[in-house]
């Protein structure tokens, strides 16, 4: 009876110049495009002498005659091996390799046949039956022919005798030969033994020498993992669990929890994917759910029961929308996991629901939030006694203790069957090497498995070293044998990971190895008690050079990349822990960076606290003080490329608050010691003078008792003495003066200028003979340095003390008006009266930025509370709300103030003001922290987080231009009067003009000690002023270059339109409004301490 394998693959070789053509010999397919046959049948189907050597240019006929659709078919000759009359062992002769020309796809119903060696592993040919189907005499529908493989003869073929009638002869020629008990191919039928006429012996070519022959034919599927799991759609080539499978089975319908425990590489993840699913699954009955807890547990597990919950399958914004809907009700409790499974019962007539957790251990994590996992593991375990459920989780044996610490776990393990992992027994083993194999009909050089297995060690962590050695012998098989050269060519089972690993990390360059090793220690967790284990890291963790890379180790099967569940970014992490306990460079790595990974962590969940507290105004107190704050930034100078973005914003944030903090200290201290001095100063003087004037009186009095003749030589004395004594007290007085003025200049304390100026007035002051001055005018003259008296002199107006840190300023157009945000308030006031015009309320949240439109009429306000509001100016009265997704960094009104400009995370918003619609919008992946349009409106300006400035055209959407030379994050951009310019502040700590015409960069301006936050140009374009977390704004000379003023310790500072008043905020939260009009070249004024977080020069816009 024919065999359909064979029937779906044997083809029919034609002659080529008759109709109908009749058949000279077959041929079987052996790819989807490739057929073997013999040489000699291909020369009597093209009427040549069978012994014709030259490799015909002609095309060859054939068909699928045992199959339905006979089409006759086309191929040319590929390979040729013609027939030798004198050939040696092993020599390859009479075969060829045809390539179908056919550009229709074949029908479904036809196959490439599976071709394996019968030699390997030892063995030899005799006694096995083959089945043999050739056409002979003419004979269309074919014949079948039995028979057993006797051996080989000196050419290397091998005989074949027949069995019953029918017997092998002409026609049969290129025909497969069937071996009947493997069910594949071993040979082709090249020849037969007449012995007059009564032909009973017939030859094949083996196949180990149709191999040779064609040696592009493509491997079968590798049925081994590597370091992978077996998933269920793996479970034909899962082999050597038996006996655990069926104890999982039976555990698992008996009881409603069940944990499988064992070591790493113990095969926990397969036994359950390969093995228990496949089983239930060949019941009636189960439904089967499985998830790992990853970072959000919660969100995973609504993930993989939503496809149970709803019919249809929406589109996948939805689909994220409701997942995340699902988890956050399952942790705030508002939903029950209970509800969630008899509502999946329902909708599935009441089938039994199985929920898989794996990796179980991942809930154990340093950072992971206590009170979810406590949350998360008591809804798992209350709805495991649900009617028609079952749990089936994970776990790592080293993860025992942690897990044992959460009390009703403990107890569920306690009164539930747990299985324990157990050691692979050697016949197992052998199962798991040499089955797969077969099943692909590949085989192993004799004795080869049975070495593998006695060189792997009895751990039970050891199954991927094993998988992984099988992988790789995969790749490197010849002729469909795995041998023992390619065992010792990859190291051997207990050596593959690590010679594979050192491979692939050769074939980098030296900077790309640097970024390797920063890649892996990025992705694994150094272990507290436990074995260190893999995390997973979003591609937005690394720099983008380093994507490719990560892509080609991806390639490379030593990582794995996937999408987070939460938000689909893209994410990746070590294939399996195995590559991390075996690879000797990365335990290498690992060991010498231990301590850092270890802080590093620690580090996290001290920024996830930080992150939380600032969601109520308490960020401050959350973050980095004392020795902790000295490690971190000892760590940060010698790992920076190790850190994450969040955690260097955190650390630097802390940073600037413990600066702060310092300054504020150091300043209590200086003006307790110089109370401490002007007190000392005075007493002294006091004394000074009393004891003066005692002994003037005394000498009076004894003068008086003196010869009348004397008095005048006395008086003038006494009058001397006195004028010392003033002279004295002049010069103490300039002291003083001296004194407050070195604290003015270094602390910049606006009450110490004054004093500077009236301790010298007291000294002048001083009634001195004409003759003999008290001071030397020049010396005095710096007290009255236009500096000091601008200092001293130069406040014009403060307003009340705000309750909060005020964090934006903005003049109106028209100079008139000054706006302040504090915490979630607006407060507009009036500069020629000084009063509060107007309290803007509505923010939920900080207000991060607040600015005037053009015409004075419109405020707009962008919070934390991810909304813009427009508010009226006359009124007060809000005007409209926009809402974003995210807070916005940036809010800008274009020349006209007809559109708005929103920056929130990743994307630019330009809305019409008056109807909200959306104008365009732009789209960047790093992210925009800052807005400028153009004078003329018809361009727009961003900074963002990847180190350029973008310059986009409003009228079609359309980038024109990127700006690149910073080497850190673009904080704020701003035009030129004339459009001609753009200047941008970047966290690199400089601030750059570029030319708009050629996009080219103009002037560099370096002078900050830190990262600047804000630029702005000044009405006519000539001076640029720039803000820095260094606490510090300065002017800067666009034509020259030079920096023209520096103002220090400002918390938030804003130029009026002329340019001739600064607004100003300090520690005390009160706006104070100056006239720097006199102020001189390079001139230092000094004043609050604070961060400077925005400074504007306001222009108007005439319409």
């Amino acid at each position: 009876m024919p065999i359909s394998s064979l029937d779906s693959s044997l083809v029919r070789i034609l002659i080529d110049d008759q109709e109908p053509r009749s058949a000279v010999g077959a041929g079987f397919l052996i790819t989807p495009q490739h057929i073997l046959t013999c040489a000699h049948v291909v020369n009597a189907a093209l009427r040549r002498n069978e012994y014709a050597a030259d490799q015909p240019d002609v095309e060859v006929f054939l068909d699928f005659p045992l199959l339905n659709n006979r089409s006759l078919l086309r191929a040319k000759i590929l390979r040729w091996f013609p027939v030798q009359e004198k050939s040696a062992v092993g020599e390859i002769e009479d075969i060829a390799v045809l390539e179908l020309l056919s550009e229709e796809p074949l029908s479904a119903e036809i196959q490439p046949a599976p071709i394996a060696r019968l030699d390997s592993e030892g063995k030899s040919f005799f006694g096995h039956q083959v089945q043999i189907c050739g056409f002979p005499n003419n004979i269309d529908d074919g014949t079948y022919a039995k028979g057993l493989l006797q051996g080989s003869i000196a050419k290397g073929w091998v005989e074949i005798h027949h069995q019953g009638n029918e017997l092998v002869e002409e026609g049969f020629s290129g025909t497969a030969v069937w071996a009947v008990e493997r069910n594949v191919v071993c040979g082709m039928i090249v020849s037969v033994l007449d012995r007059k006429n009564n032909a009973t012996v017939a030859y094949m070519i083996p196949a180990a020498v149709l191999f040779k022959a064609f040696p592009d034919m493509p491997l079968p599927v590798n049925p081994y993992r590597g370091l992978e799991v077996f998933r269920e759609q793996d479970a034909r080539f899962y082999f050597g669990r038996d006996k655990a499978v069926a104890r999982l089975r039976k555990t698992a319908e008996k009881q409603p929890f069940t944990a499988v425990i064992g070591a790493s590489g113990s095969g926990k993840s397969s036994l359950v994917f390969a093995g228990l699913m496949p089983a239930l699954r060949q019941t009636d009955g189960w439904l089967i759910a499985d998830c790992r807890p990853k970072k959000h547990p919660f969100l995973e597990l609504a993930a993989c029961l939503f496809p149970f919950l709803y019919d249809s399958e929406p589109d996948e914004l939805e689909r994220i929308k409701k997942t995340k809907q699902c988890a956050a009700a399952l942790l705030s409790g508002e939903l029950n996991l209970s509800d969630l499974i008899r509502r999946i019962a329902e909708k599935n007539n009441r089938l039994r629901f199985l929920l898989i957790v794996d990796q179980f251990e991942e809930l154990y994590a340093p950072n992971a939030d206590k009170d979810l996992v406590r949350s998360f593991i008591s809804q798992l375990l209350e709805v495991a006694q649900t009617d028609s459920f079952s749990a089936v989780i994970t776990l790592r044996a080293d993860f025992m203790s942690a897990a044992a610490n959460c009390g009703v776990f403990a107890e569920a393990l306690n009164t539930s069957q747990t299985l324990f992992i157990p050691a692979v027994k050697n016949n197992d083993l052998l199962q798991m090497v040499e089955q797969p194999a077969a099943l692909q009909h590949v085989a192993f050089e004799h004795g080869l498995a049975e070495l593998i297995v006695s060189e792997l060690d009895s751990e039970p962590g050891n199954l991927p070293l094993l998988e992984f050695c099988l992988t790789q012998l995969w790749e490197k098989q010849q002729c469909r044998q795995i041998t023992h050269a390619a065992y010792q060519d990859i190291g051997g089972v207990q050596q593959a990971v690590a010679v594979y690993a050192d491979e692939v990390y050769s074939l980098f360059n030296a900077e790309d190895k640097e970024r390797v090793r920063h890649v892996f220690l990025k992705l694994v967790r150094p272990g507290q008690g436990t074995e260190d284990t893999r995390q997973a890291a979003t591609f937005e963790e690394f720099k983008p050079e380093y994507h490719r890379l990560i892509k080609r180790l991806a390639d490379r099967r030593l990582l794995v990349t996937g999408q987070t569940t939460e938000n689909r970014k893209n994410m990746v992490e070590v294939v399996h822990e195995a590559l991390i306990l075996h690879w000797t460079t990365l335990r290498e790595w690992v060991d010498k960076e231990r301590s850092f990974l270890e802080w590093r962590e620690k580090l996290k969940v001290l920024r996830k606290q930080w992150e939380e507290s600032k969601e109520e105004d308490q960020g401050e107190s959350a973050l980095l003080r004392g020795p902790a704050l000295h490690e971190a930034l000892d760590w940060r100078a010698s790992h920076t490329g190790h850190l994450g973005e969040k955690e260097l914003y955190f650390i630097e944030d802390s940073k600037a608050a413990w600066i702060k903090q310092k300054r504020r200290k150091k300043n209590g201290i200086a003006i307790v010691l110089l109370i401490m001095v002007v007190v000392a100063v005075v007493f002294f003087l006091l004394w000074k003078n009393a004891e003066q004037q005692r002994g003037v009186a005394e000498q009076k009095t004894v003068e008086a008792n003196i010869e009348k003749v004397k008095a005048d030589e006395q008086r003038e004395r006494a009058e001397k003495q006195t004028l010392e004594a003033r002279h004295n007290l002049a010069k103490a007085f300039e002291g003083k003066a001296l004194t407050a003025l070195e604290a003015a200049e270094k602390e910049g304390n606006i009450e110490e200028y004054k004093k500077v100026i009236l301790f010298t007035s007291a000294a002048l002051g001083q009634k001195i003979d004409p003759q003999q001055p008290a001071l030397d005018l020049n010396s005095v003259a710096p007290f009255f340095a236009s500096v000091t008296l601008n200092a001293a002199l130069s406040e014009q107006w403060s307003s009340p003390v705000h309750e909060r840190d005020i964090n934006s300023l903005s003049f109106s157009p028209d100079g008139r008006m000054l706006v302040s945000a504090s915490g979630k308030i607006i407060r507009l006031w009036s500069l020629g009266s000084g009063k509060e015009l107007f309290v803007f309320r509505g923010h939920t949240k900080k207000v991060l930025k607040v600015i005037f439109s053009p015409d004075n009429r419109r405020l707009a306000s962008a919070s934390w509370d991810n909304t813009v509001r427009l508010w009226d100016s006359k009124t007060g009265k809000e005007l409209n709300v926009f809402k974003n997704d995210s807070s916005v960094d940036g809010i800008a009104f274009s020349p006209d103030g007809k559109w708005l400009a929103l920056a929130a995370g990743k994307t630019i918003r330009v809305l019409d003001i008056e109807s909200g619609k959306k104008i365009v919008a732009f789209e960047e992946f790093f992210g925009f922290h800052s807005l400028s349009f153009s004078p003329d409106g018809k361009k727009l300006a961003s900074g963002s987080g990847r180190q350029t400035v973008l310059l986009w055209d409003l009228e079609n959407g359309k980038e024109l231009a990127v700006f690149e030379g910073h080497s850190a994050q673009i904080w704020d951009v701003s035009f030129s009067p004339d459009g001609k310019k753009l200047a941008s502040a970047s966290v690199d700590r400089t601030v750059r003009v570029w030319n708009i015409e050629n996009i080219e960069e103009k002037s560099v301006f370096k002078g900050h000690t830190n990262s600047v936050i804000n630029v702005s140009f000044n009405d006519d374009g000539t001076q640029l002023a720039s803000a820095s977390t260094d606490n510090t704004v300065r002017l800067w000379d666009i034509r020259s270059g030079r920096e023209t003023a520096v103002f220090r310790g400002y918390a938030v500072v804003s130029f009026s339109p002329d340019g001739k008043r600064l607004a100003s905020v300090s520690k005390d939260k009160k706006i104070r409004l100056w006239n720097i009009e006199y102020g001189e070249e390079n001139t230092v004024l000094r004043g609050h301490n604070g961060l400077v977080s925005s400074v504007s020069f306001s222009r108007m816009v005439n319409n």
